[in-house]
């Protein structure tokens, strides 16, 4: 899926933060493990091993992270454009269907804008709950995948 950046795009989001800048940051460990094996965990013991891949966007309630995105970054596309890449996105299932997946998509929004993205990459599952998240928030889609 495949959306280009808008002044739209340019707006503060609230309630979101940066893991980095998060008073609940160790919460994270637990929020990796509880939404799977696969990217958060992946992402979380690339951290603690010191490496910066760019800023994780973070949703925190009753103490503890209960959402995330990233890590945020740009690189060139093969036309010279600069997208903002696919970034890992959950919220923990206890917790959706509170807008907390959508604060963190339009906040992702706003860093690839101030940032100089000119469009954003995303993939999800034909049916899945982040392609309507991203449907409605004027995603195209590029193509399919079997």
């Amino acid at each position: 899926m495949l959306k280009s950046f808008t002044d739209a795009d340019t707006q503060p989001v609230d309630r979101i933060q940066t893991l980095d800048q998060c008073e609940v940051a160790d919460t994270f460990a637990a929020f990796a493990a509880e939404i799977g094996p696969e990217g958060f965990q992946f992402l979380y013991q690339r951290l603690k091993a010191g490496h910066d891949d760019g800023p994780t966007l973070v949703v925190v309630q009753d103490q503890r992270i209960v959402g995330a995105l990233g890590p945020l970054s740009l690189m060139p596309g093969p036309d010279g454009r600069r997208m903002q890449p696919p970034a890992y996105f959950a919220v923990h299932p206890a917790y959706r269907g509170q807008g907390h997946g959508r604060r963190l998509w339009r906040a992702s929004m706003a860093w690839g804008r101030h940032h100089g993205a000119d469009v954003k990459i995303l993939q999800a599952a034909m049916g899945s709950a982040a392609a309507g998240l991203y449907a409605t928030e004027g995603l195209q889609t590029l193509g399919y995948v079997a």
